[in-house]
């Protein structure tokens, strides 16, 4: 399924509009594209994608409101779909091991070692993350993987993704917003303690999960901003979705799941698999996800994306070769 495809009924009737007119009209093909990009809500004249789009579903939300585990139940519902935590990505991309081995990611980290230079390091550990992600379902793309669900992700790096990916936010991407009280969020911060690699992104030594839950309050308006300047105000009302991350797991799974049919649905984006994706991923009898779904080794991933990087990019993320007159810089660039 392709996002902008017509359906047969559609190409014989414009086919057939197309003969009774004069030589000088369009192609139905023409207008077809066109009144596509429309429905698209691509009122900013930005490119629009000649090949499949990509699903990306966005799973926003405070710390401890599930957004981790929800996108690991989705994709038990759509195992064609890679699922992987942006916060999960950004610990690999600053452990030892990934200093060690790739002298961007190496700079990335002292920067956040220094609080002074802490914001910087973030916006450049954000554009990592995005590199990294486009990557790993490239990497999958030929066995069927047909986009991500994800979280970790603030709303306005979703350019830098889309972007890596060759299309805009406007074609590709559903919101799905988690709404939790606060005391919930604070009884599962403390349940849940310390995760590894929290402290080399500052989460500990600035702030407590009073703080935090806080901050991410505060930015809900910056976030929803972002939001409708990336997909313009008509898709916004189709592609954000909110959903009450307070109930059951079960509930919250359930009411996301029919959230992210709806707006992949109304936002024209194809997100079913080819037949060979398919085949190799489809749920087993009764729900659960196949041992065959797609996944991505994302340590593996962080490290080769590192080096690809790195082979580009000098350590503090200036261009190895200036780019060619009249071009830009690659909007990836970590810089």
């Amino acid at each position: 399924a392709r996002a902008l495809a017509m359906t047969a009924s559609d190409v014989d009737a414009t086919a057939a509009a197309a003969a009774a007119s004069t030589p000088a009209q369009p192609s139905s093909r023409s207008r077809s594209r066109r009144s596509g990009a429309r429905r698209r809500g691509n009122e900013g004249g930005s490119p629009v994608c000649t090949r499949p789009v990509p699903l990306l579903c966005l799973v926003l939300g405070g710390p401890g409101s599930g957004k981790t585990a929800l996108c690991k139940g989705l994709q038990a519902q759509f195992p064609h779909l890679l699922a992987v935590s942006g916060g999960d990505l950004a610990r690999l991309a600053t452990s030892d091991e990934a200093a060690a081995a790739s002298p961007l990611l190496h700079s990335v980290a002292r920067q956040l070692a220094d609080r002074r230079r802490r914001k910087a390091a973030g916006r450049r550990l954000a554009a990592f993350v995005a590199e990294v992600l486009a990557d790993g379902l490239r990497s999958r793309t030929a066995d069927g993987a047909g986009g991500l669900i994800f979280d970790g992700v603030r709303a306005r790096d979703l350019e830098v993704l889309t972007a890596a990916l060759g299309c805009t936010a406007a074609q590709s991407c559903v919101v799905l917003r988690l709404e939790c009280p606060r005391e919930t969020m604070l009884e599962r911060l403390r349940a849940r303690g310390d995760r590894r690699g929290d402290e080399r992104l500052g989460l500990r030594d600035t702030t407590d999960d009073e703080g935090r839950v806080e901050a991410c309050a505060q930015r809900a308006a910056e976030d929803e901003e972002a939001l409708r300047s990336l997909l313009g105000d008509s898709v916004f009302h189709t592609a954000v979705r909110t959903v009450d991350a307070a109930r059951t797991t079960e509930d919250v799974l359930a009411a996301a799941e029919a959230a992210l049919r709806a707006a992949a649905g109304a936002a024209a984006v194809a997100y079913r698999p080819t037949a060979e994706g398919a085949a190799a991923a489809a749920p087993e009898r009764g729900g659960a996800a196949a041992p065959g779904r797609l996944l991505v080794d994302w340590p593996v991933r962080v490290l080769a994306t590192a080096r690809r990087l790195d082979a580009d990019l000098h350590p503090d993320g200036r261009p190895r070769v200036a780019p060619a007159s009249g071009t830009s810089p690659s909007k990836g660039g970590c810089a």
